[in-house]
């Protein structure tokens, strides 16, 4: 009986080991903000943030106001084609721009080679060394002393 009863977990051990290993290091939340880590604070309009969708695109809202030359804004929405790597990484092309009328800094073919690799998981997007964003109900039930 207890042979039977081995064999039997055996499948069983085996699908638990597979959905295991089926982790990437990939898996965003589809259609929810990750914010810029130093706009958390900011309204909505001010904050650069990322929003993925499962067609293999994302949008990145990027707003900046210039410190140093008054008026000076770049505010724009950028759509990205994403494809995901043997490593686990994402490859990000540029497919669209939309300029918001208060950009008065910006062109749209500033932003046509705009090409990068990111790491995703489902609360953090790192992209490059130090810059990373940071799902947006993380901040509230996750981090939520994080400002």
């Amino acid at each position: 009986m207890k042979r039977i009863i081995a064999l039997l977990l055996i499948p069983l051990c085996l699908l638990s080991l597979a959905a295991c290993g089926t982790s990437s290091g990939t898996e965003v939340t589809y259609g929810e903000k990750y914010i810029y880590k130093s706009d958390v604070s900011l309204p909505e309009g001010e904050q650069s943030y990322l929003i993925f969708y499962r067609n293999g695109t994302f949008d990145f809202h990027y707003y900046y106001r210039s410190s140093v030359y008054e008026g000076e804004v770049t505010h724009c929405t950028l759509t990205m084609k994403y494809e995901v790597l043997s490593d686990g990484r994402v490859a990000c092309f540029y497919d669209s721009v939309e300029l918001h009328d208060d950009d008065n800094q910006s062109k749209a073919e500033d932003f046509s080679d705009d090409s990068y690799i990111m790491t995703l998981s489902k609360n953090v997007i790192v992209r490059g060394e130090d810059s990373f964003y940071i799902r947006e109900s993380y901040l509230e039930d996750g981090i939520p002393n994080f400002q």
